[in-house]
């Protein structure tokens, strides 16, 4: 009996992975894709009083950061986390006319909500840190 081994996926088919699905987001954690949990509303509201203060505070100091929530954050070729908020430099918007995709560079800050939606993310998280 033969035993299928499962694929690894790197960074670049990560950004590009489509399940057809718009509302699924992923993480890639060691090659594997991890569905992530649908946030909840008291989440997604501490997420844009975050945002919103965060960008508040970088605009009054005429600083040239960026608020990048929950783009794609290489780690490494086989892992990737999406932050619910990564304070960036802004990235020049356009190289060859193409967006730049995910989070390659060092964020300044990364920030992630705990939230109490049974998801095994958080302990994956502590175990990385």
């Amino acid at each position: 009996m033969t035993q299928a081994t499962a694929q690894i996926v790197t960074f670049e088919q990560f950004l590009n992975f489509d399940d057809g699905n718009e509302v699924n987001e992923y993480e890639l954690i060691d090659g594997k894709l991890l569905l992530m949990p649908e946030p909840s509303e008291l989440h997604e509201a501490i997420l844009e009083f975050l945002s919103f203060i965060f960008e508040l505070a970088y605009r009054r100091r005429k600083l040239k950061y960026f608020v990048r929530k929950r783009n794609s954050l290489a780690i490494e070729q086989t892992k990737a986390r999406r932050p619910d908020i990564a304070i960036t430099k802004r990235p020049q918007v356009f190289l060859d006319n193409q967006p730049i995709r995910g989070i390659t560079s060092v964020p300044l800050m990364i920030v992630e909500i705990a939230s109490n939606n049974g998801s095994s993310v958080l302990s994956v998280l502590n175990y990385q840190i």
